[in-house]
């Protein structure tokens, strides 16, 4: 697994992550980039690695949940091509459970996915995603 507090050489992958953590009105749990063949985590927050008893039990699970990532491809194939061709492309997805809201980003075949406290507006952060991490 990546960096998982955002340091290191990429200044800007580091600028994006602090935006979208000091744009968000609540809690940003996890930032993670990913394709349909790997994922990396830019931003993991200490309440969501607290969920976990160490960090290989953490990479599994982000490793779980990034095997359904092709998932989501199908879908936006699905809606932008079969179901709405004239709507346009999918630009995000926005999952919202009781105690999490998942917003997942698209670019083509990449994406970002961001773990957010279930009030959190999105879009500020689509646009953000957007600009600086696809």
């Amino acid at each position: 697994m990546a960096s998982t507090d955002a340091s290191g050489p990429d200044g800007e992958v580091t600028d994006a992550v602090e935006l979208i953590r000091n744009r968000a009105e609540e809690t940003v749990f996890s930032v993670v980039r990913f394709d349909p063949d790997r994922f990396e985590p830019l931003y993991v927050a200490p309440e969501t690695r607290a969920m976990y008893p160490d960090e290989e039990a953490m990479e599994q699970h982000f490793s779980e949940l990034h095997d359904y990532v092709n998932v989501d491809f199908a879908e936006i194939a699905l809606f932008s091509e079969e179901l709405l061709p004239d709507a346009g492309s999918v630009n995000y997805v926005t999952t919202a459970m009781d105690g999490v809201k998942i917003l997942r980003v698209y670019a083509g075949h990449s994406g970002v996915f961001l773990a957010l406290h279930p009030d959190e507006p999105v879009v500020p952060l689509v646009d953000i995603v957007d600009a600086h991490l696809l």
